[in-house]
C-alpha cells in the first residue's frame, strides 16, 4: 500500500480504526530503546510471531502486511503512535505494551563499545563530551548519536503514552525472557546478538562518573538505579 498524498493517508488512519477488532489487532508492542538488548528480543519473537515493524511514521501510516501481526517500534518513542490518529489511546491500552531498560552506566559504555567496533578512536571521556554536544546539534550525525544515546525516559516516559504493562531490566534478562514465553507460548529462547570478546568495560574513574550521573540524571532517579559504578565498568587505577 503506498500513499501518495495526505487523503490517502487520512483514508489510512479511517480503515484502521474501522477494520481494529480483536482477530487483527496487535497483540503486543515492544519499543526499542538504544542499547538495551532490545534487538535479541525483536530477532527471537520476529521467528516466533508476525512483526510489523515501525522505523518512520511512513511505516506506520502504510499500515501492517497482515491482519495476524505485532508492532515493533523500532528506534522510535511510543507516542508515535498516539500522534499518527492510526490507534486510540483506548485501543492502545488494551494491548500488552513493554520495554527494556538497562543501568545507565552499562548502557553508555555499550554505546561506547559499539562506536569503537566501527573504528570510533577518542577516549570514554571525549566520547561523553561528544555526546553532550550532539544533543544540543543539528547535524545528521548528532541527530544518530542522539537518538542512540537519549536518556532512557525521554522513550519511555513519552508524552501521551498510556504507560507499560510491563518494563523489563536488561540486568535479569531471564526473568524477562521466562516472562514473554509464558505469555505468548514460547519454548524457544533468544540468540544474544552483539556479544563480543573485545567488549569495552573498565573506563568509568570519577570523571567519567559525575558526567554520566548529570546526562542520565533522570534515569537514575525514574529506574532507581544506584549511583554506584558496577564493578565491571570501574577503572583500574
Amino acid at each position: 500500500m503506498v500513499l501518495r498524498n495526505s487523503r490517502d493517508r487520512a483514508t489510512a488512519r479511517v480503515i484502521r480504526k474501522q477494520d481494529w477488532h480483536p482477530t487483527s489487532r496487535p497483540l503486543l508492542i515492544q519499543s526499542h530503546i538504544p542499547k538495551t538488548g532490545g534487538k535479541t528480543i525483536r530477532r527471537w519473537l520476529e521467528k516466533e510471531i508476525p512483526t510489523w515493524e515501525i522505523r518512520s511514521r511512513s511505516d506506520l501510516l502504510a499500515g501492517p502486511p497482515g491482519p495476524d501481526f505485532q508492532i515493533y517500534l523500532g528506534h522510535l518513542r511510543p507516542d508515535v503512535l498516539t500522534r499518527s490518529s492510526v490507534f486510540t489511546t483506548g485501543q492502545l491500552r488494551e494491548i500488552t505494551r513493554f520495554v527494556f531498560i538497562r543501568n545507565p552506566y552499562a548502557r553508555i559504555v555499550s554505546l561506547y563499545s559499539h562506536k569503537k567496533r566501527f573504528g570510533y578512536e577518542a577516549s570514554f571521556d571525549a566520547f561523553l563530551d561528544e555526546v553532550s554536544r550532539a544533543w544540543r546539534g543539528r547535524s545528521s550525525d548528532d541527530r544518530r548519536l542522539r537518538m542512540m544515546s537519549r536518556p532512557m525516559s525521554y522513550w519511555v516516559r513519552a508524552p501521551g503514552w498510556p504507560g507499560w504493562t510491563h518494563i523489563f531490566h536488561t540486568e535479569k534478562m531471564d526473568e524477562a525472557i521466562q516472562t514473554l514465553q509464558n505469555m505468548f507460548g514460547l519454548e524457544s529462547t533468544p540468540t544474544p546478538i552483539d556479544h563480543w570478546p573485545d567488549y569495552t568495560s573498565d573506563v568509568i574513574g570519577e570523571s567519567e562518573k559525575k558526567k554520566i550521573e548529570a546526562m542520565y540524571r533522570h534515569d537514575f532517579r525514574n529506574f532507581d538505579y544506584p549511583l554506584v559504578v558496577p564493578e565491571k565498568y570501574r577503572a583500574k587505577t
